[in-house]
This record gives structure tokens, sequence and C-alpha cells, in this order.
């Protein structure tokens, strides 16, 4: 695979791409399989930005305190990686949010394993398809050396945003927050 493969030009922020795109379409279902940062910047620079948004649906956040940053942290890794994005995101944007904790991935992972073949885009004939066949496949060998098992985390969350009744098995509404500095926990 060659790095030509994944060569992206930007001629603007992703922040201002985001405010930009939901000005210009107003079916925009946002779907955030990493760290907020350029959603919590994008709703800084435009209060309007999650107004403009039809779906806003996570991936990230724990409820049992199992995180996946390291054996001694209890922060799921988009969380961890920016608390303070993550705190924006949550607490103050004006929009109703679906969020797909990191326990739906570990504790559900052999469950969706069984119904949804995961792999089939890994089989495509394209560079992307090879390039994330060989990193699947490394990936689940270190997965199996520890003794743990892939979570399927990101097809999780689309799969919600594509069509939440059909993988969600039990909803909730929540008021929701994010620690920060030792005033929740």
């Amino acid at each position: 695979v060659s790095s030509k493969d994944f060569a992206v030009r930007q001629s603007e922020s992703a922040a201002l791409a985001l405010i930009r795109l939901t000005v210009e379409h107003d079916d925009i279902t946002l779907v955030c399989i990493g760290p907020l940062t350029n959603v919590a910047l994008a709703y800084k620079l435009d209060r309007n930005f999650a107004k403009r948004l039809r779906k806003l649906v996570i991936l990230g956040g724990n409820y049992f305190g199992v995180g996946n940053m390291s054996e001694f942290s209890s922060a799921e890794f988009n969380f961890g990686a920016d608390p303070e994005a993550a705190k924006i995101v949550i607490e103050e944007m004006s929009t109703q949010i679906t969020m797909v904790p990191w326990e739906n991935a570990y504790l559900n992972g052999a469950q969706h394993e069984k119904l949804v073949d995961f792999e089939a885009h890994l089989k495509m004939d394209t560079p992307l398809a090879s390039f994330l066949a060989m990193a699947t496949h490394i990936g689940n060998g270190v997965m199996a050396k520890s003794g743990r098992q892939y979570g399927y985390c990101d097809e999780i969350a689309v799969a919600a945003a594509i069509d939440e009744k059909a993988v969600a098995t039990k909803t909730m509404d929540l008021r929701l927050g994010v620690e920060v500095a030792g005033q929740i926990t």
C-alpha cells in the first residue's frame, strides 16, 4: 500500500468543515468514532452548530469505570484523549446524543461477531481494504495473545447511526457528565 493512497489535502480545518457542512446541508448525522476535539471546537466557534445536526452519535465514554487506555486507567480512549472536549460536547451542546459506550463493545463483542460479518469489507479488491485487512490481522493477533477479543466499537456506532432500533436492545435517556477534575467521582 502506497502512502499516496492515503494522501489528503485539507483546505480548511476539521472544525470549520463541520460548521460549513451543517450550514450547507440540513440532514447531517455526525458519527464520532474518535476524540471529540473538532466537534467541541466547532461548537465553541459556532454556538448554533449543534442545533443544525440531525443526529449526533458518539462512540465513547463508559459507565462501569473500566477503561481501555491502560490497565490503570478508568478512562475510555476517545474521552480520555481529550476529556475537556468530551465535557463540552456532552454537557454544553444542546442536542440529543446517542452514545455508544465502551462497555457495549467489550461486554457484547462475541454476540455481535455471531450476527454480522464485520470483515466483509476486508475482502474488497482495493488498496485500502488490503491495508485494513493487514492491520486487522495484526490487531487480532495482538488481542489473541493477550487473551482478549477484538471489540467492534466503530462498527456498532455506525450501525446505531443508521438504524438504532436494529442494534440497540436497550436505550435509556440519561443526563451525563464527564469527569475532568475530581468533581463527579
